[in-house]
């Protein structure tokens, strides 16, 4: 039997309150463990090949038959199949006698002809994305260097405690996060702690041989799939600009088809975005990063740690991925924010997480331990010149923090800045 390993997502999906009437949709990347985290909570499963063809009538008095006839919540996966699924089930769930949740909706795309969907699903489905594991599901360590208790600190003091107490992760080494690079943080690659990048490799061609024609009347070409996709792969935890695309390109591509690649992509959940927070943030862009850094690496033929360290560079990158991956998870459990702070001063900042409240964070995410005194220098400078772009944060960070892939204690320096390894991280 497959191994399973326990989701952040789990402790989103509980906080529903039995008393609401709703239903789940639980979106991501193929192959990060929607159906596997849906099947511990779902009892009862639909096959959505059974009413895929059927119109919005059929598929309505089926469903409310089944939630009739089954125990509640009732498994969906891949709902887009049949993108009338959801105004059906936001209909149903209205006239629905059961409290609590009543449907778990899957899907890693975005459905085919969206103009079928009408309701927003604000008030009825929840949305809750999945990402491809984090470095805290992996380890599950107890004395993890919780975000939730630095925020909640009263004074430094209980901050220093909290890293004293933070586990020492004897086994981790940059080997580590280069293996995660190189092999994926897909469950069934930990769970069965399989080192080969083959699956990375096989995710990648899967992308080039994706047919889109629903999704925007797209027909690609491999060979363009393949050339756009290295591009891609080359601007990795930057902005992403389709004109910085088509510069890598060359201009061989032109900008209208460039775009229906990019609905495309995104489409299937490939990458995941990182706003920025600035006085000026409505002209500054998202940063881009795909959804498991394996997938850029074995585009780039990284398919090794040995290769990985080969390319000190595009390391730099996919390291941020692997570490901002596992930020916005936390981020998002914590019912905060995660984004990254540039002004027209050159002043930036790899992330901010900021908590339910006015209370944040500052990190930098450097791979080398080299790096450490002069990411520490920025962060203080960051702190000394930061001007909050509006009211709804405290004018100054809680703390400050280095994730640096080449150390296994976590400690405080003389500065207060605070440096740890990804592997401790966690909710």
């Amino acid at each position: 039997m497959e191994k399973y390993i326990k989701r952040i997502a789990e402790k989103i999906i509980e906080e529903f309150d039995s008393e609401i009437k709703c239903a789940i949709l639980i979106n991501g990347p193929k192959w990060c463990g929607k159906t596997f985290l849906a099947r511990q909570y779902a009892n009862f499963e639909l096959e959505v090949a059974e009413f895929k063809n059927f119109d919005s009538f059929l598929l309505e008095k089926s469903l409310e038959q089944a939630i009739k006839e089954n125990p509640t919540p009732i498994l969906i996966d891949e709902w887009q199949e049949n993108p009338l699924i959801w105004d059906v089930s936001k209909r149903i769930i209205d006239k629905s006698a059961k409290k609590g949740v009543n449907l778990i909706l899957t899907g890693s795309s975005t459905p085919a002809y969206k103009n079928k969907i009408s309701h927003s699903g604000v008030g009825r489905i929840f949305k809750i994305w999945l990402s491809t594991l984090t470095y805290d599901e992996i380890n599950a360590f107890e004395n993890k260097l919780s975000f939730k208790k630095l925020f909640e600190a009263k004074n430094d003091n209980e901050i220093k405690k909290i890293i004293s107490d933070t586990v020492v992760d004897i086994n981790y080494k940059l080997y580590t996060s280069l293996e995660r690079i190189a092999y994926g943080c897909w469950p069934e690659i930990v769970a069965n702690e399989i080192k080969n990048s083959k699956y990375a490799e096989k995710y990648a061609i899967d992308l080039t041989e994706t047919n889109f024609r629903d999704i925007n009347g797209l027909v690609p070409n491999k060979e363009t799939t393949t050339l756009i996709l290295r591009a891609m792969a080359r601007l990795n935890a930057t902005t992403m600009e389709l004109s910085k695309i088509q510069t890598d390109l060359e201009n061989n591509i032109a900008r209208n088809t460039l775009e229906k690649y990019w609905e495309a992509f995104n489409s299937v959940s490939l990458l995941i975005s990182l706003n920025a927070r600035s006085k000026t943030q409505l002209r500054t862009k998202p940063k881009f990063y795909f959804c498991d850094p394996s997938i850029p690496a074995a585009i780039l033929k990284l398919k090794t740690p040995e290769a990985l360290l080969s390319d000190k560079r595009t390391l730099g990158f996919l390291f941020e991925n692997l570490v901002m991956k596992d930020l916005m998870v936390y981020a998002k459990a914590l019912g905060g924010e995660l984004f990254y702070f540039r002004n027209n001063n050159d002043l930036e900042v790899d992330a901010i997480i900021q908590y339910k409240d006015r209370k944040w964070g500052a990190i930098e995410i450097k791979t080398g331990a080299d790096e450490i005194d002069k990411a520490a220098r920025n962060l203080l400078s960051f702190k000394e010149k930061f001007e909050a772009a509006d009211t709804t944060i405290d004018a100054k960070p809680l703390f400050l923090m280095i994730v640096c892939g080449s150390i296994s204690r976590t400690y405080i320096r003389d500065d207060g800045v605070i440096v740890c390894p990804p592997s401790v991280l966690g909710v």
